[in-house]
Order: C-alpha cells, then sequence, then structure tokens
C-alpha cells in the first residue's frame, strides 16, 4: 500500500509521520520519536528509521551522516531515501531497507 508524501523546504511527511531533512539521532529521540513503534538504527554512514504513524501506517527512511562529530548520535543526519511502500510492521520495513539499501 503506497502511502502520502508531503514535502516542503524542513520536512517530509509521510503517513503523518513527520521527518526532518536535516538532523542527528539525538534530536530525533528529543522531539518525540517512538521507539515502542519504531526503531533507529546505525548501519556504517547511514541511518535506517522506522516508524508508524498514528494512522497505523509503517514507513522506513533513510538518513546518511552529513558530518563527523566526536559521538555519532550528535552528528547531523540528511535524509535520503524514502520507502512508502506502508510495511506490515517495522520488522518488515527494516528488512526491506536492508535489501534496499
Amino acid at each position: 500500500m503506497k502511502v502520502e508524501i508531503q514535502k516542503n523546504l524542513e520536512d517530509t511527511i509521510v503517513g503523518g509521520y513527520r521527518y526532518p531533512h536535516i538532523t542527528s539521532m539525538e534530536k530525533f529521540e528529543i522531539e518525540g520519536f517512538d521507539s515502542l513503534r519504531g526503531a533507529m538504527l546505525k548501519l556504517g554512514d547511514k541511518v535506517i528509521v522506522t516508524q508508524q504513524s498514528y494512522l497505523g501506517i509503517n514507513t522506513v527512511v533513510i538518513y546518511e551522516f552529513i558530518e563527523e562529530d566526536m559521538d555519532y548520535i550528535e552528528s547531523r543526519i540528511s535524509l535520503i531515501k524514502i520507502f512508502d511502500e506502508g510495511f506490515e510492521d517495522s520488522g518488515a520495513a527494516i528488512k526491506f531497507a536492508l535489501k534496499n539499501i
């Protein structure tokens, strides 16, 4: 199931969840990332983020590190891919991302 994607200058909204174009792993947590409804995984120079929106839609996005900070959690990351297939759950979204990164 494809989901609606809305883009503006600062973020992209996928299935009702806002993904900033530039952020950090730390900022995701501070701004309300719900680890009970998704996952955030560092994989080399990429970060895989899955989230279930309030609409019940599971999506996955891929970020790439754009700076090297002392602690990668504080380093800035940039949105590079959005998979809007509307996955069954976060596990299915992660599996898809790992095959398509």
